[in-house]
């Protein structure tokens, strides 16, 4: 009886696990549809979020945008792109100067500001892209 009872309890945990818990949805870098870079590597998009690469490799400034630090996706994006948690600050390389970003508040207006601004970089999950931007790397978790 205390096998049975072990296994209805087992089953009934398992069963109450939210699905999105199980396959969490990967998140994109995305650029302006007009930017000439095709991909980035995990290193580009580090040295780009932490503030130690300020231009593209045409001169132009990049735009970076990110997520509110409460934000789900920019939670995800940090602990696993950025080995840090999603408050930490980061400073211009060679400046003591604060390196800042373009907080947005949801995919949508990450795709807007991106779709607008020919220097602009974001990340967002892979659902929400749509025409207006390019992706240039995909992380799968």
């Amino acid at each position: 009886m205390k096998k049975i009872s072990f296994v209805f309890l087992v089953i009934l945990t398992i069963s109450a696990t939210p699905w999105s818990m199980a396959a969490a949805e990967s998140i994109v870098i995305i650029v302006n549809s007009s930017n000439g870079v095709s991909s980035l590597t995990v290193a580009n998009i580090n040295n780009i979020y932490r503030g130690k690469q300020v231009n593209w490799a045409n001169g132009k400034k990049l735009q970076v945008v990110n997520h509110p630090v409460d934000s789900d996706t920019r939670l995800s994006f940090y602990r696993s792109v950025l080995n840090e948690q999603p408050g930490k600050k980061f400073t211009i390389a060679g400046s003591p100067k604060p390196f800042r970003s373009s907080i947005r508040k949801s995919d949508k207006s990450v795709l807007r500001f991106v779709s607008r601004f020919e220097g602009a970089i974001g990340y967002v999950t892979q659902s929400a892209v749509n025409d207006s931007v390019k992706v240039v790397y995909t992380f799968q978790y």
